[in-house]
C-alpha cells in the first residue's frame, strides 16, 4: 500500500511541477493537483514510515529502499543547478531548495541504509525526512508567492492547500512519543480487524456456516451486561431463563470490557467469587464498572444456536478474556474451544487473566487448587468431555486443522497457562463493592 502511494505521489509531482513551475505566464496552476499530491505524500508516510517496528530490521530497511529509489526518481526528474536559466529571485530560490533538498534526501536516507541497529535507522531516517520538508517548505513558499503574482487570488489558494500538510508532517518527524502513538494505533486497528476475521473464520468452522454469514449475525446480535448485574443464580445451570437477557444491552464489537468465559460444572457462588475478584480488581483501576459479555445474560434464548455460531466473534469483540478457572474448566471442550479461538486470533497474553474458582472452606479450597494444577500439568484436549460426541468430533478436528495435530495444541494451551496473569482469591470482595440493586435477591440477603 505504502508503495502504491509512493508511486501516486510521483505522478502528482511529475503533473504538479509541469504545470506550476514551468508553465507559460497566461496560466495558472492546477489546485486539485496539488492538493492531491500532498494528501498521497502523507499516506505515503503513513504507510511506509510508520510500518516498521522498533526492532523490524527488514521491513526498516526495504521501507528504506522504496524512499531511496523515490528520491532517486524525483531528483532524476530536476534539472542540474548547473543549467543556467533566467529566473526571478523566488524561481531560483524554489529551484536551489528542491534540488538541494531531494539531494541531501536521498544521501541521508543511504547513510541510514549502511547501518545496522533498526532503531539508528529509523532516527536516521526521520531526521532526514525532517531535513527534507524544511526545504519543501522553502520551496513551496517559494511556489506561492510566484503563482500568487501570476493569478493573483487563485494561484495563492492553489498551493497554500499544501502548506498545513507539510507543517504536519514535519511535527510528526520531529515528535518521536507522538510517532509512536499514531503506530500503535494503527496497530491496534490492524490487529482488531485481524482478530476479528479470523474469529469469523473459527466460527464459520463451528457453526457449519460462512464466515461472512457468521461475521454479520455476530455484529447484530452481539450483547453485554455489567458486572455489577450479575448474580450466583446466573451460573449455577445453563438452563434458559429469559428474565437474565432482560440485564444486557445491544453492544458494538470492541466495546465489551472483558469474555467471561467458565464451565456450567464448577460451583456458582465460588464462580461469582471469582467474577467479584476480578470486577474489584477493574473498578479500582478504571473507576466504573465493567461491561462483560456472560452467556447466561447474552445469549439470545430464543436462538441459541445462532449465538453460539458466533461465539469465537463474540470474543473478538472483547478487549479482554477472564477466565474463571474451576476444577473441571479444563476438562469441558466448549471451553477450550474458547481458549482456542483466543489462540488463534493470536490474541496478546497479558489480553487473557485466570481467575481460580475456590471453594469458600479451607480444606476444599486446597483440594480444588491441587485439581487446577493437575489439569493443567497433565492438559490433554482429546480428554475433554461434550454433551455430543458428535460435536466433540467436530470440533477436534477443527483444532487439528489448525494446529496440525492435538499435541501441538496442547504446548501451546500449556504455555499460555504458565505465562498467562493469575488472580489469586484474596477478599471477599462483596464487602469492598456494592451489589447493584437489580442483582440483589432475597436469597444474597444476610
Amino acid at each position: 500500500m505504502g508503495l502504491f502511494f509512493a508511486i501516486a505521489y510521483q505522478l502528482c509531482v511529475h503533473v504538479m511541477v509541469r504545470d506550476a513551475v514551468r508553465l507559460d505566464g497566461e496560466a495558472c496552476s492546477n489546485g486539485l493537483t496539488c492538493l492531491a499530491s500532498a494528501v498521497v505524500y502523507l499516506a505515503r508516510l503513513f504507510c511506509l514510515f510508520l510500518a516498521p517496528l522498533a526492532n523490524d530490521v527488514c521491513i526498516t530497511r526495504l521501507v528504506i529502499v522504496i524512499e531511496t529509489t523515490c528520491g532517486i526518481c524525483t531528483l532524476i526528474q530536476e534539472e542540474p543547478l548547473w543549467v543556467a536559466e533566467e529566473m526571478k529571485v523566488h524561481d531560483h530560490l524554489n529551484r536551489y531548495a528542491t534540488y538541494v533538498g531531494k539531494a541531501l534526501f536521498v544521501f541521508g536516507m543511504l547513510n541510514a541504509l549502511r547501518m545496522t541497529e533498526p532503531v539508528r535507522m529509523q532516527r536516521t531516517a526521520w531526521d532526514t525526512l525532517f531535513v527534507f520538508l524544511l526545504f519543501m517548505l522553502v520551496s513551496m513558499v517559494a511556489l506561492v508567492i510566484r503563482s500568487t503574482q501570476r493569478c493573483g487570488v487563485t494561484g495563492f489558494l492553489a498551493f497554500i492547500w499544501v502548506l498545513p500538510v507539510l507543517m504536519m508532517i514535519l511535527y510528526l518527524a520531529r515528535r518521536q512519543s507522538l510517532r509512536q502513538s499514531v503506530q500503535a494505533s494503527i496497530g491496534r486497528l490492524l490487529e482488531s480487524r485481524v482478530a476479528t476475521h479470523a474469529a469469523a473464520g473459527v466460527a464459520g468452522l463451528v457453526g457449519n456456516c460462512s464466515a461472512k454469514r457468521a461475521m454479520t449475525e455476530a455484529s447484530q446480535r452481539f450483547r453485554s451486561v455489567l458486572a455489577a448485574d450479575i448474580t450466583p443464580d446466573a451460573l449455577r445451570d445453563n438452563a434458559p431463563d429469559p428474565q437474565f437477557a432482560n440485564f444486557a444491552n445491544p453492544c458494538r464489537l470492541g466495546e465489551c470490557d472483558a469474555f467471561v468465559s467458565h464451565s456450567w460444572h464448577d460451583e456458582a457462588d465460588a464462580k461469582w467469587e471469582a467474577l467479584q475478584a476480578w470486577r474489584a480488581s477493574f473498578v479500582a483501576q478504571h473507576g466504573r464498572e465493567p461491561r462483560i459479555w456472560l452467556d447466561k445474560y447474552c445469549i439470545d434464548q430464543n436462538d441459541i444456536d445462532a449465538d453460539l455460531r458466533c461465539l469465537p466473534i463474540f470474543l473478538s469483540g472483547c478487549k479482554r478474556m477472564v477466565v474463571l478457572c474451576g476444577p473441571t474448566y479444563l476438562t469441558r471442550l466448549w471451553c477450550i474451544v474458547e481458549l482456542f479461538a483466543f489462540v488463534h486470533m493470536d490474541r496478546r497474553i497479558d489480553e487473557i487473566e485466570f481467575v481460580p474458582v475456590l471453594r469458600d472452606d479451607p480444606e476444599a479450597e486446597d483440594d480444588d487448587r491441587q485439581v487446577i494444577d493437575d489439569t493443567f500439568g497433565g492438559f490433554d484436549a482429546a480428554e475433554c468431555g461434550c454433551f455430543s460426541d458428535e460435536d466433540k468430533q467436530r470440533m477436534l478436528s477443527i483444532i487439528c486443522a489448525a494446529f496440525g495435530d492435538l499435541n501441538s495444541f496442547n504446548e501451546v494451551l500449556q504455555c499460555i497457562f504458565a505465562k498467562a496473569q493469575w488472580r489469586e482469591k484474596h477478599v471477599k470482595c462483596e464487602h469492598s463493592l456494592p451489589r447493584s440493586s437489580s442483582s440483589t435477591s432475597e436469597d444474597d440477603q444476610p
